[in-house]
């Protein structure tokens, strides 16, 4: 017994004095706790308690060590005095409640639900908190087709499970309205079939709920187009639709209204309602019992009243119970004045407009929208033998005078520009004579010329 003990303390011993360490420390392995305490942990890695140089490949030792497994320079002490439960950043499987996974050689064993968590063992030594992993629930969900308690059997103590949590199927209370073929319900009408679900119910076994969204046969109704009591008929009983009204002709002579209302088995007009005669008004009725509708008493010819569109004047005649048709004249449309383009030809209409009238209804006749101003147009103030040139000719206009009408605008003198004292060097007739930039006026060594671009300048 001494001498076994001997043996291994003495290979230990060799073992430790085979170790690496950094330069300027003695033969014997660092003990560490947690991987600061090897120095740079850039370097050094906490193994098994005692510090060695880090790797990746064996390139990264010397003295012909090897890289392990573990990360470090050098095998690994089997033994020892170990300062704590593991080394930093290491993993094992675990599981922590009493049933549910069975441990065998490192691998767990689990039933039903159960599975094992993973545990990291921290940077102090000792095992982390084990992750991952599910235990067995309290009791077992019945219809889930699970093993919840994970004894290794399914909806134990259940008995019989009348539908699986989730499941939906089709259904219909009702007496009539729909057939059952299977579970295909076939209807009529309105009526249709609704849903159940399988649920959990007040003693944890599954059940089906109550029929959802079903709709069943109500009384017919006159006041729809809808088979409302799923019989295959729509309205059957029903002379009309309930609320609706109609004009008929009373005992009177005289026009009335009847409506429509609920009687036993569906709907009936209801008997003619009129009045005594009355002045006749245009709402489709004969209310003078004359026998004509909305007509002037005694004659054919039918009720008119004045009528406006903006400011122009007219008549409309009463059809279908209604004054329409106005005969009134147009304004301009699109809210646009006299002075605008009104047709759409990129023009100003202003002979159009220079009728006497007030086209754009602003209150002012033959004039710019919204203002007193009068329309213009451009003209040419040449007369025979006397021709008008340069600005006095291009800026030339005449107004729209009082007198016209429609169809004969008046148009007044067309009035021309007026000349400037004295050319300038622009290519402009600037005193509107017939010749352009003659004596223009440049500064001391510059004359009247053009330029690159073939404008008119002063230049040397």
């Amino acid at each position: 017994m001494f001498r076994s003990k001997f043996s291994f303390v003495f290979l230990f011993t060799l073992f430790l004095g085979s170790l690496a360490l950094p330069v300027g420390c003695d033969n014997s392995p660092k003990p560490c706790t947690t991987r600061t305490d090897c120095g740079d942990a850039t370097v050094y890695v906490c193994l098994r308690s005692f510090c060695f140089t880090s790797c990746k490949t064996d390139a990264d030792c010397t003295d012909g060590k090897k890289c392990n497994a573990q990360g470090g320079c050098g095998e690994l002490p089997d033994s020892g005095t170990p300062i704590g439960e593991c080394s930093s950043g290491e993993t094992r499987k675990c599981y922590d409640a009493a049933s549910g996974c069975v441990e065998d050689s490192g691998q767990f064993l689990c039933k039903g639900i159960c599975k094992e968590g993973t545990q990291k063992c921290g940077d102090d030594g000792k095992w982390g908190t084990c992750e991952g992993s599910v235990t067995p629930e309290s009791k077992e969900i019945c219809g889930d087709a699970k093993d919840n308690n994970c004894n290794g059997q399914v909806d134990e103590e259940c008995g019989t499970v009348i539908c699986t949590l989730g499941d939906t199927k089709p259904c219909y209370t009702g007496a009539t309205g729909c057939t059952q073929t299977g579970d295909v319900y076939s209807c009529k009408g309105n009526c249709k079939a609704g849903t159940r679900s399988c649920q959990s119910g007040s003693d944890g076994k599954p059940e089906w709920s109550e029929c959802k969204d079903q709709v069943l046969p109500i009384g017919e109704s006159c006041a729809n187009q809808i088979d409302d009591n799923c019989d295959g008929t729509v309205n059957e009983g029903c002379a009309c639709k309930v609320g609706e009204s109609r004009k008929c002709t009373a005992s009177n002579s005289c026009g009335g209204i009847q409506t429509c209302q609920t009687k036993a088995g569906g709907s009936d007009w209801t008997e003619c309602v009129a009045s005594s005669p009355t002045e006749e008004t245009c709402d489709g009725i004969d209310n003078d019992c004359d026998g004509k509708i909305d007509n002037v008493k005694g004659s054919d010819t039918k009720l008119t009243r004045a009528c406006t569109k903006l400011c122009f004047n007219g008549m409309e005649t009463c059809t279908d119970g209604k004054f329409q048709n106005c005969d009134a004249e147009d304004p301009i449309p699109n809210g646009k004045g006299e002075h605008e383009d009104t047709d759409g030809d990129g023009k100003p209409d202003v002979d159009t407009w220079c009728n006497g009238r007030d086209d754009d209804c602003d209150g002012r006749i033959d004039n710019v929208k919204g203002r007193d101003a009068k329309l213009r147009r451009t003209c040419d103030p040449s007369t025979p033998g006397n021709p008008v040139f340069g600005p006095c000719k291009e800026n030339a206009s005449q107004e729209c005078a009082d007198g016209s009408s429609i169809g004969n605008p008046v148009w007044g003198t067309c009035e021309g520009g007026m000349p400037a004292p004295a050319e300038d060097c622009n290519g402009v007739d600037d005193d509107c004579d017939g010749k352009t930039d003659e004596d223009a006026q440049c500064p001391m060594g510059e004359t009247c010329q053009k330029n690159t671009l073939g404008n008119k300048v002063c230049a040397p």
